[in-house]
């Protein structure tokens, strides 16, 4: 769960598997974590997109093979 301002880029809006609320959004964050709380799987779940989606941007192999490449 994080905040969603002007400048988050479009990679953490469209493609992260994190819950967004806008800068400010109190209850929207409260929310976010009241409903995670609460689900089990859905934490599962979240985590391990969370998983893939480290794995697929920004893991180390990512800089070795650019700086090798």
């Amino acid at each position: 769960v994080t905040t969603r301002g002007a400048l988050t880029e479009r990679i953490w809006q469209h493609d992260a598997p994190v819950k967004l609320a806008d800068v400010g959004d109190v209850r929207g964050i409260v929310q976010h974590v009241l409903h995670l709380l609460a689900d089990p799987g859905e934490r599962r779940r979240q985590a391990d997109a969370g998983r893939a989606f480290y794995d697929r941007w920004f893991d180390v192999r990512h800089t070795v093979a650019a700086i090798a490449g």
